[in-house]
């Protein structure tokens, strides 16, 4: 993170130094050179490089001293997992991956198979629903077959004269649901209306 500051901050000084008007028209546009904004931020990017060049000699050492100590703590650790007994406390090390193909059958097979159960499912529950309708049809043919026969036993109480304008009217009703001009619960309320 230091670098890219220092990196940033040695951009906008070079910027500055090469041309403070394009330098404050970059970063502060509409400010002047002299401006107090354009020449707090170009004085704390100077004091950020000095401070970040006296400190590059302790940098350095400090990152040797840091890669010495992570390689002795490396060693101390490779001797303690070295001198490490194994116990059944201990869990083992994963055991290796099973190639890709292996694992992709397996997948595809899992998925075969709960595809198949879905349909076996599915085809229950279609199976399932057309029962339900076959038997509401055959109650409703039931249903239509009881009133027909109990309009058939009324009209043959009718005289004559009246048995044929009830049949005529009828007539004319099955004439519009066979045209689609009206639909069959609406045939049945007029007639038995």
């Amino acid at each position: 993170m230091a670098d890219r500051r220092i990196d940033k901050a040695s951009e906008r000084v070079s910027l500055y130094d090469a041309s403070p008007s394009a330098y404050a028209n970059e970063y502060y546009r509409g400010m002047d050179v002299d401006s107090y904004p354009v020449q707090t931020r170009i004085g704390r990017d100077r004091e950020e490089l000095a401070y970040y060049e006296r400190r590059a000699p302790e940098r350095i050492v400090e990152l040797a001293e840091a890669e010495a100590h992570l390689s002795q703590v490396e060693d101390e650790v490779l001797l303690k997992v070295l001198a490490m007994r194994p116990t059944t406390g201990r869990v083992p090390w994963p055991r290796r991956l099973r190639p890709f193909e292996s694992e992709r059958r397996t997948t595809e097979l899992a998925w075969a198979r709960e595809d198949e159960r879905l349909k076996a499912r599915h085809a229950r529950q279609i199976a399932a629903l057309e029962a339900e309708s076959e038997r509401a049809d055959e109650a409703f043919r039931a249903s239509i077959t009881k009133l027909v026969d109990s309009m058939a036993a009324t009209i043959a109480r009718m005289p004559k004269a009246k048995q044929e304008t009830v049949r005529a009217a009828i007539g004319g009703q099955l004439a519009r649901l066979s045209s689609g001009e009206i639909g069959a619960f609406e045939f049945l309320a007029t007639i038995t209306g």
